[in-house]
């Protein structure tokens, strides 16, 4: 199921996080999202298509993209 996470769909929002073992279902929001993978691996998909980031990779979600993470 996809679902709209409102949290991060309004103007001026920033955020910065850091997540460990987490795993989150495909959504979407109306901001962009910037995953960087500081260590081990980072599972994302980005409208269907998959990548797996290595320490010091980075990926840019556009907004309203469904996407989907698993870090490890």
């Amino acid at each position: 199921m996809i679902f709209h996470q409102v949290l991060n769909s309004y103007s001026g929002n920033y955020n910065a996080r850091i997540y460990h073992n987490i795993t989150c279902d495909p959504h979407f929001h109306g901001n962009h999202e910037l995953i960087y993978n500081f260590e081990g691996t980072v599972q994302v998909t980005v409208s269907g298509n998959a990548y797996t980031l290595a320490p010091g990779e980075l990926i840019l979600i556009p907004p309203y993209t469904v996407h989907a993470l698993v870090i490890r």
